[in-house]
């Protein structure tokens, strides 16, 4: 095959048979080829790591799960509730707002701090709003 372009723009296409030529006038008037659409490739949302949870001992999870006792450290703030009461002890006991006024809490704050203490049988309650150190057997009260 061989193809001459003149000056003037024409184009001048010698074969060596028809068939050949037709070929060649068809893929010249043909519509350009659309190329075909690369695949598209597929990929699976990556799900969000999560944190792996450490891996706790028993004798981890038994001190969570065990009640407060009165050997365990006390935290500055109970120690310090602790010591007012045993200053401010009397037979008819304290009232929760006295401690609230004595530490700068509401009401409930204190009665936060007097459950704790007497969950550690370090305090206990004497009668409505009054509680006293130690435990109602040591102070010979019951209620």
């Amino acid at each position: 095959m061989k193809l001459t372009i003149s000056p003037d723009g024409t184009i001048t296409v010698e074969t060596p048979d028809s068939p050949t030529a037709a070929e060649f006038v068809r893929e010249l008037y043909a519509p350009a080829p659309i190329a075909a659409p690369k695949p598209v490739k597929l990929q699976r949302a990556e799900a969000p790591k999560r944190k792996q949870k450490r891996a706790r001992s028993a004798e981890q999870i038994r001190k969570q799960l065990v009640a407060p006792k009165a050997d365990r450290p006390l935290t500055k703030e109970m120690d310090e509730s602790w010591a007012w009461l045993a200053a401010a002890d009397r037979a008819e006991g304290v009232a929760a707002d006295e401690m609230a006024k004595a530490f700068g809490l509401s009401h409930a704050g204190a009665l936060y701090r007097l459950r704790k203490l007497i969950d550690r049988d370090m305090a206990h309650k004497v009668d409505r709003d009054r509680y006293r150190v130690g435990t109602a057997e040591l102070n010979g009260t019951h209620s």
